[in-house]
């Protein structure tokens, strides 16, 4: 083979990895946003808007993957607890994942916060399949919140998320009943304040035990914040005005009564002042001395 067809063959093996690998940055939905997945068909496969599935780098660990996502994750349709294959699930009415020992997935929703203040995020975490039996599958896994700014970077674990299975066994082909159900509701950090595009995705790490794993899944989801005032203050007139130059101190005002002047473009006027009363110490204005003139 000659070298430019070898190095044709070589670049176009390089576009299509670099594409099989790419991924899906959802539209970020504007706030306040609620989604129950009431309306998904169990059988859907395409996410909802703001919704993905990804692949992360790597094996699941003890430590969750901040990391940003390596590919894209199929949403799996009709998934319940006697599913074992790892995967983003469609849960009939809730959104979840399954790890295996070589592939961690991740679910991903994409917000737009501009304008809002005190962002806070709640949600419903629940089990979907635990396979624990107490002998050879003794699994407990976690599941936590993370978040980034924009579509770039590593992600930030949340505090205040983390949410573990249960040692109750449920594998029953057909089931999707939430299992230990938890209401979770946080407060994000305020970077993620008057952001055009804030990722929030849910992971999750091996805490103990062995065997098959648990499956996670998130309902009621409710992003919302308190519209702050982020508009700069503007000033909309300066005395002197900016860049002002040669300006002479107002003259004396030589009337007896408490009066004040303005100049403007050299014309000098005097108008009456208002008068301040302090709270403590009153203000008193003493007479200037009068001109003396010495005899010889």
């Amino acid at each position: 083979m000659s070298k430019p067809l070898r190095y044709l063959f070589l670049l176009l093996g390089f576009i299509y990895s670099g594409g099989a690998t790419a991924q899906t940055q959802p539209q970020p939905r504007p706030l306040p946003y609620q989604e129950n997945f009431d309306a998904l068909s169990a059988a859907a496969t395409v996410y909802p808007d703001g919704w993905q599935g990804w692949t992360l780098s790597g094996a699941p660990g003890s430590n969750f993957n901040t990391a940003a996502p390596s590919a894209d994750k199929a949403l799996t349709p009709n998934g319940s607890a006697s599913g074992t294959a790892n995967g983003v699930y469609n849960y009939s009415g809730k959104l979840g994942f399954l790890n295996s020992g070589s592939v961690d997935n991740s679910l991903v929703l994409a917000v737009n916060t501009s304008g809002q203040v005190n962002v806070t995020v709640s949600y419903d975490a629940m089990t979907i399949r635990n396979p624990y039996d107490g002998n050879s599958n003794t699994r407990i896994n976690e599941m936590g919140l993370q978040y980034r700014i924009g579509a770039t970077g590593s992600f930030v674990n949340v505090g205040g998320t983390a949410y573990q299975n249960n040692t109750v066994t449920q594998t029953g082909s057909g089931i999707t009943q939430p299992q230990q159900l938890l209401a979770v509701s946080i407060v994000l950090p305020a970077e993620c304040n008057n952001q055009p595009l804030v990722q929030l995705r849910w992971v999750n790490r091996q805490i103990s035990g062995a065997g098959s794993r648990p499956s996670f899944a998130v309902d009621n989801i409710v992003v919302a914040g308190a519209g702050g005032d982020i508009t700069p203050p503007v000033a909309n007139s300066l005395v002197p005005a900016n860049q002002s130059a040669d300006v002479s101190p107002a003259p004396p005002c030589k009337s007896s009564s408490a009066k004040m002047w303005q100049r403007t473009r050299a014309v000098f006027t005097c108008t009456t002042a208002v008068t301040v009363k302090p709270t403590h110490l009153p203000l008193a204005i003493l007479p200037l001395p009068s001109a003396t003139t010495s005899s010889r």
